[in-house]
């Protein structure tokens, strides 16, 4: 269960939480990035790993969400980020990266550019003090950015399951 829901702008992440693993799990500890393509068929398909790079985009957006005020519970829709960051670089087409930032040593932030012309949904599992559990993340929209926060650290965040969805612009941004 994830204590702070998603803040996204223009950019947003996404998906359904612990549900069963298709495709090979991409662990994540902070300051990793991986890059994971989708097959033609639309699910998760090759991962290349490398380091995380904060953009000055990432950087505002971190110090926005560290400075709203945690939700009693996980949210169900995520909320659009503020209009007055600097702008973010394009994403890449035909690719989803991902970049896992700890923020001050009491935050982590996974960055996710959705690089197809479909919105993606995935699973996550989060290992905080030595426990594994599932958290909630939020669908991301096609060409965009998502942004999942969270006001604690962890050891590691292992994501599956990447595959394409419906959604249409206009639509929420779901989260489970």
């Amino acid at each position: 269960m994830k204590p702070f829901g998603l803040l996204l702008g223009l950019l947003l992440l996404g998906a359904p939480a612990a549900a069963q693993e298709s495709g090979p799990t991409v662990s994540l500890q902070p300051g990793d990035a991986a890059i994971v393509r989708l097959t033609p068929q639309g699910d998760q398909g090759s991962v290349q790993r490398n380091g995380a790079r904060w953009t000055p985009h990432d950087l505002a957006v971190a110090r926005h969400m560290v400075g709203q005020p945690i939700p009693d519970a996980p949210v169900d829709t995520a909320e659009p980020l503020p209009g007055d960051l600097p702008p973010p670089a394009p994403v890449t087409p035909s690719q989803i990266s991902l970049r896992f930032h700890a923020i001050a040593g009491r935050h982590t932030l996974l960055v996710i550019e959705n690089g197809y012309d479909h919105a993606i949904v995935f699973q996550a599992r989060m290992v905080r003090d030595g426990q594994e559990r599932a958290t909630d993340v939020c669908l991301v929209m096609p060409n965009r950015r998502g942004y999942e926060h969270w006001p604690h650290m962890m050891e590691r965040l292992d994501l599956a399951g990447f595959t394409i969805a419906e959604w249409r612009e206009g639509d929420e941004i779901p989260c489970r």
